[in-house]
């Protein structure tokens, strides 16, 4: 979904039904009235629900649930209904509903369809929230690609799996692991440092190195680190 203060953009709501539930509109609405009523945005909404085809969907609705349908306020998609399979589009409605199995090959027919920057994230997005109980190694691993491995999400999820190995080598007490580890952190994020500032990060004891491991993530120049570093030496 967009910023709640991109009011140009509408927001999105998607849920994937591919078991009957008479109650799956009221759920559904549920959801998203809670998120209007705690966001509050200015946009406007449109929900979107996917079923495998119209067997599945609910064969009595209220009346104010068919008011919405027709307003297109809810629109439906029947995937057995798509006459071009071969389109990015029906391809990306296959990747939300795929099995774990099937992810990765789904994904390079998207790609060789298009390679908008805009279609790779929104890839990586839907993997992400689709298989939640994965570990990041195994997230990661379904990122083989270079052009992949570039979009906001993969970088995000790379940037935790580092910092979750630094504070377990900290935590288990190897403390030279963890070490070459956060200078392998920092030097991804903000290149090369000089000899002074990495001798002084590998001065610190390990409390601090904890401390930096924690907030290198809201770094976001090499300034926020000296700054952090000098304070450190200094207290």
């Amino acid at each position: 979904m967009p910023p709640i203060d991109a009011v140009n953009e509408p927001i999105y709501f998607i849920e994937v039904q591919f078991q009957p539930n008479p109650d799956f509109y009221w759920q559904f609405l549920g959801e998203i009235c809670l998120y209007l009523n705690q966001q509050q945005p200015l946009q406007d909404w449109l929900a979107v629900a996917i079923f495998p085809d119209r067997q599945t969907d609910v064969a009595k609705l209220s009346v104010f649930q068919q008011e919405l349908i027709n307003s297109g306020r809810i629109v439906r998609i029947y995937l057995n209904q798509f006459n071009d399979r071969s389109s990015v589009e029906f391809k990306m409605l296959n990747l939300i509903t795929c099995p774990q199995s099937e992810a990765v090959a789904v994904v390079n027919q998207i790609r060789s369809g298009t390679r908008a920057e805009v279609i790779l994230d929104f890839i990586e997005t839907i993997l992400v929230y689709k298989f939640p109980k994965l570990s990041r190694e195994e997230i990661e691993a379904m990122f083989t690609l270079d052009d992949l491995r570039q979009t906001r999400v993969f970088q995000e999820i790379q940037q935790e799996s580092l910092q979750r190995g630094l504070q377990q080598g900290l935590q288990q007490g190897r403390r030279e692991e963890g070490l070459k580890l956060l200078l392998r952190q920092i030097s991804r994020k903000f290149g090369a440092l000089p000899p002074d500032r990495s001798a002084q990060i590998s001065a610190l004891p390990l409390d601090r190195l904890e401390e930096l491991g924690e907030s290198l993530l809201d770094f976001t120049t090499i300034d926020d680190l000296y700054t952090w570093l000098d304070r450190a030496e200094n207290s």
